[in-house]
């Protein structure tokens, strides 16, 4: 039986005029094992860059789902994402993929239409078990001129906080970035105008599920929601340790010229939210409040409020 036979290919697929997929793929058998190299350029002939690459090993081709990775690589650049995102669905429709059976980021109108745009740059770097690799992302989009999100991730995929093991690190960057790119119900009554407003932020998450440090810097200008009165500037600091909040609520509603939160939390026995410190430029008036469980403001009718409530997880160093 021949488990790993030595193979070049040499591959092109085209539909009518267009070059689809470029293919280059090396196999051979070394200490009695699959060795297969692969390279593909994708839409070679569209805007940008679409590349793959990486090395497996394998018991033999059927073992290839639980073979090992060695420097696998995704490359992109496309200069409009939208453009890029109809390509890539119109290369799953001509290999007659249904539309229900497309990621959902693919079928086109999961995405709000401000937020397909820009430039998109990203490197995935890939290695380990085939089912579960290590990865290390680096990508850049810049939906507008003065707009700029950054991230950077390491470690293996996982479905809880901080989403990455081995332990993990993920790091989220953005500058400028306008609020009415992300949809928000409108106002009802107004003019249906959602969340407004820029904000630069950086958001950190380290460590394993269940044994992680969560971190938020952000401050915001002009935020506001409709036509109702906004916060010139909002500066949160906040540290989360080992807890997944079950529900977030609040609301901004107080016309005041400027609010400064600073939060640091390390959960031990309940995951109250403490306001360590509060402070509102001219123009708050009214009375404010800071302590466990909500953090509240009032001058007349207009409140800003903010709680939080989360399941208990083991601190750093903690038992469960």
């Amino acid at each position: 039986m021949i488990r790993a036979p030595r193979m070049r290919l040499d591959a092109t697929w085209r539909h009518a005029e267009r070059t689809l997929v470029v293919l280059e793929a090396r196999s051979a058998s070394k200490d009695d094992r699959l060795h297969l190299a692969i390279e593909a350029s994708v839409l070679p002939g569209s805007a940008g860059r679409r590349e793959i690459a990486g090395a497996l090993r394998a018991r033999d081709w059927r073992g290839i789902p639980n073979g090992e990775m060695e420097d696998g690589r995704l490359e992109l650049d496309v200069p409009d994402v939208d453009a890029a995102l109809a390509d890539l669905r119109r290369l799953l429709a001509y290999a007659d993929i249904p539309g229900d059976a497309m990621p959902a980021a693919l079928r086109g109108d999961t995405i709000p239409a401000r937020l397909r745009t820009g430039r998109l740059i990203a490197a995935v770097r890939a290695s380990g078990q085939v089912a579960g690799p290590d990865l290390d992302v680096n990508a850049s989009w810049r939906p507008g001129p003065d707009e700029h999100a950054r991230l950077t991730a390491r470690g293996r995929p996982v479905e809880e906080p901080p989403f990455l093991d081995g332990p993990g690190r993920v790091e989220l960057e953005l500058t400028r970035l306008d609020l009415s790119r992300f949809p928000t119900p409108p106002v009802p009554g107004g003019d249906g105008a959602g969340l407004q407003g820029r904000i630069d932020a950086t958001i950190r998450m380290n460590g394993a599920p269940g044994d992680f440090l969560a971190e938020l810097d952000l401050e915001g200008t002009d935020i506001r929601y409709g036509e109702r009165p906004g916060l010139a500037r909002l500066r949160l600091d906040c540290a989360e340790e080992g807890v997944v909040p079950d529900q977030v609520e609040g609301r901004l509603g107080l016309p005041v010229e400027e609010v400064r939160v600073q939060h640091r939390r390390v959960l031990r026995r309940d995951a109250g939210l403490r306001a360590q410190r509060l402070e509102t430029g001219q123009g708050a008036g009214g009375d404010l409040e800071a302590g466990d469980g909500a953090l509240r403001g009032r001058e007349g009718e207009n409140v800003v409020a903010a709680a939080a409530a989360g399941h208990e997880r083991p601190s750093r160093g903690q038992g469960a």
